[in-house]
């Protein structure tokens, strides 16, 4: 005869199916947020410009691949908008990051700042204008 599960046991398989299910909503919520930004114009854009700048090139030997835990926001609403953000990125020869600000107006966007900081470097290479 089977015996009955204890009020602990069914506590247990509560809490931790409810744990699960939160973990899997919050990636979930990441997981959108992530594809969202890094599809944005001033993703691609800032990636393409650090990609292309002779000094990084050199810099990293090999392809600069954007990181997965970006920070910062954009913001757009009816062909204006802002944004701030910070995308870290690996190469073959170092690390570093990507820093975009920039506005939007009239679905164009102009930076104030595009720039690359090498880890271990003390200033940042401004990928805003071409070489």
């Amino acid at each position: 005869m089977k015996k009955p599960m204890s009020t602990a046991t069914k506590v247990i398989l509560i809490v931790g199916s409810l744990g699960v299910l939160f973990v899997l909503f919050v990636g979930s919520i990441l997981f959108v947020v992530t594809r969202v930004m890094r599809s944005s114009d001033v993703f691609v854009t800032a990636v393409r410009a650090a990609s292309e700048n002779a000094e990084v090139a050199s810099a990293c030997q090999g392809p600069v691949v954007a990181g997965m835990l970006m920070s910062g926001s954009i913001q757009t609403t009816n062909g204006s908008g802002t944004a701030d953000i910070e995308i870290p990125f690996d190469c073959p020869r170092t690390k570093g990051r990507i820093h975009a600000v920039g506005t939007k107006s009239n679905d164009l966007w102009t930076y104030t700042t595009l720039d690359v900081r090498l880890n271990g470097e003390d200033r940042n290479i401004d990928v805003r204008t071409p070489q």
